[in-house]
């Protein structure tokens, strides 16, 4: 007579209880940590177009502070889903370089001087060579 394994059933419980524990524990932290990388992801962007709009913000005002007749060409990349456009308040004597990120947000930095920009859209993905020149009209930004 063949004596057969009564304990099969016990070990599958216990099975299962492990894998449920290690679950447990598991889910939990991919969830938070996939909450942190979009929350890094977007920290990420607004920093880098931050940046690019410090670069057109300065190369703006060492013209403005350089005086009639001065000019600067430089490139910018502008990364992926981020657009920039340019403000003007000629009365005041500010303008402004604006950035849209992808979360609907903006970020501003304001200049000296008078923006009379020649471009017709905004800047969008892709390496752009900027020039600045500073005429009577006031500031003139242009994609060369």
């Amino acid at each position: 007579m063949k004596r057969r394994n009564t304990f099969k059933g016990q070990v599958s419980i216990e099975l299962l209880v492990i894998v449920g524990f290690v679950l447990a524990v598991f889910i939990p932290i991919l969830f938070f940590s996939y909450m942190k990388s979009d929350e890094l992801k977007r920290s990420t962007i607004n920093i880098v177009a931050t940046g690019v709009g410090k670069k057109i913000a300065s190369g703006i005002e060492s013209i403005y502070y350089s005086g009639e007749g001065s000019s600067l060409r430089f490139l910018i990349n502008v990364p992926k889903d981020i657009s920039i456009n340019f403000t003007c308040n000629c009365r005041d004597c500010l303008s402004g370089v604006v950035m849209n990120l992808p979360d609907s947000s903006q970020v501003y930095l304001l200049t000296k001087g008078c923006i009379n920009t020649s471009m017709s859209d905004e800047l969008k993905e892709g390496l752009y060579s900027i020039k600045i020149i500073y005429t009577k009209e006031g500031i003139i930004i242009r994609k060369d």
